[in-house]
C-alpha cells in the first residue's frame, strides 16, 4: 500500500477513520471524506499531513464530482476508495417509517456509494487497475425489525458492489462489500443502547464471541481487501461479525 492514494468517506470517526489510521501506517495518502468538519480536523491533528480532509455530503452529487475532482487534480489517480459513509436512521416500525426519514437514509447509505463507485470506477478505469471496497453491514444480508430503510439501503449495495465488480473485472478493478456485525461506533451505539454486562452474558443478539468489535478490527480486514494479498478477491460480500450470523449463540 506504500505511496498508495486513498479515498475514505465517513473518515472522521468509527471505521472510516480506523481504516485511515492504518492506510496511513502502512504508507498511503488518505483523502478523508465527512460532513463533519471538527472530527476531520481532529483526526488530522492525530494522523498527520498524509490525511487529507475533505468536507462533503457525499450524498449529492456536486459534491461527490468535488471531493473525486480534487483528489484527481492534487494526486492524478485514485488508488482506492473505501465508500464507508453511513447512517442508521429512526428506529422504527416500517409503518411508522416517514418518507422523509427513509429517503434520507437511502441517500446517505445507498446514492453516496453509486456515486462514489460511478466517479471512482471512471479515474480507475484508463489505469486499469484500483480497489473499491463498500461498507454494508450485517443488516445487508438478513433483515432487522425497527430498521426497515437501513436494512433496504445496506441491502442494495451489495447489488451496486456486484454490478461494479462485474465491470470492473476487465480493468483490473477490485469490488467487494465488506458486512460488519456489532462495532463499537456511533451507529451500533444508536442501533442497541442497552449495553452487555461484563461477562457479556444475557445478549443473544451480539455475535458468538459475546462482545462487539473494535473498529479497528474491521478496518484490519479492508486493509487486506485493499491489498495485493486479496488480488483474487472481487464481487463478493464478507461478514466481519464475530460469528453473528452463524445463528444464535450456544445455550440460547
Amino acid at each position: 500500500m506504500t505511496a498508495s492514494l486513498a479515498i475514505i468517506t465517513g473518515a472522521g470517526n468509527g471505521i472510516g477513520q480506523a481504516a485511515a489510521r492504518r492506510f496511513i501506517t502502512a504508507g498511503a495518502t488518505v483523502v478523508g471524506v465527512d460532513l463533519d468538519s471538527d472530527s476531520l480536523e481532529q483526526t488530522r491533528a492525530e494522523l498527520g499531513d498524509r490525511f487529507e480532509p475533505f468536507v462533503a455530503d457525499v450524498s449529492s452529487d456536486e459534491p461527490a464530482d468535488d471531493y473525486v475532482a480534487a483528489t484527481v487534480e492534487r494526486h492524478g489517480r485514485i488508488d482506492i476508495a473505501f465508500l464507508n459513509a453511513g447512517v442508521l436512521g429512526p428506529v422504527l416500525p416500517l409503518h411508522e417509517y416517514s418518507v422523509a426519514d427513509f429517503d434520507r437514509v437511502m441517500a446517505v447509505n445507498t446514492r453516496s456509494v453509486w456515486l462514489g463507485v460511478s466517479r471512482c470506477m471512471a479515474v480507475m478505469r484508463p489505469r486499469r487497475s484500483g480497489v473499491i471496497t463498500i461498507t454494508s453491514s450485517t443488516g445487508g444480508l438478513r433483515g432487522a425489525g425497527g430498521m426497515g430503510a437501513y436494512t433496504a439501503s445496506k441491502h442494495a449495495v451489495v447489488g451496486i458492489m456486484k454490478t461494479a465488480a462485474i465491470e470492473g473485472g476487465p480493468f483490473g478493478i477490485r469490488v467487494n462489500a465488506i458486512h460488519p456485525g456489532p462495532t463499537d461506533t456511533a451507529v451500533w451505539s444508536a442501533a442497541a443502547p442497552a449495553k452487555a454486562d461484563e461477562a457479556g452474558a444475557g445478549r443473544a443478539g451480539l455475535a458468538q464471541l459475546y462482545r462487539v468489535a473494535a473498529p479497528d478490527e474491521i478496518a484490519a480486514f479492508v486493509e487486506f481487501l485493499s491489498s495485493d494479498q486479496a488480488a483474487f478477491c472481487t464481487g463478493a460480500s464478507y461478514p466481519v461479525d464475530g460469528g453473528l450470523l452463524a445463528g444464535p449463540p450456544f445455550g440460547t
